[in-house]
């Protein structure tokens, strides 16, 4: 739904209908999903993860594309990431896609994060 800069068209810029449509649907899942997730979250276990999660949410907002662009550079000399968007090569790359920044991104939470929570 986000366009690229190679992308003729975007969705975003001006917003078209589809992108409100997107958002209408990401409100009404929310809204689906709350009385789900308020039963889940009066549990300590749940909740305790919550308050570790926005602990350092904004040392994983910082570095996230750092992490994103590490692993292009990582990966993209070993000949991933080359296929094109939705071939069967594309779709089988992903679970590395998402694993390779997340490993790096953790590292780097884990670097960075005392400086988000002082002592």
């Amino acid at each position: 739904m986000v366009g690229t800069d190679v992308e003729q068209l975007s969705n975003m810029n001006p917003p078209t209908v589809c992108i409100v449509a997107l958002t209408l649907w990401l409100v009404g899942l929310a809204m689906l999903a709350r009385p789900a997730l308020s039963r889940l979250l009066v549990r300590p276990g749940p909740w305790k993860a919550v308050i570790a999660a926005n602990g350092v949410i904004m040392t994983v907002f910082l570095w996230h594309l750092t992490a994103l662009l590490v692993a292009i550079i990582a990966l993209r000399p070993l000949g991933f990431g080359l296929a094109s968007d939705s071939t069967a090569h594309w779709w089988i790359e992903r679970p590395l896609w998402i694993a390779a920044p997340a490993a790096i991104l953790s590292v780097l939470v884990a670097i960075f994060a005392r400086f988000e929570r002082p002592r």
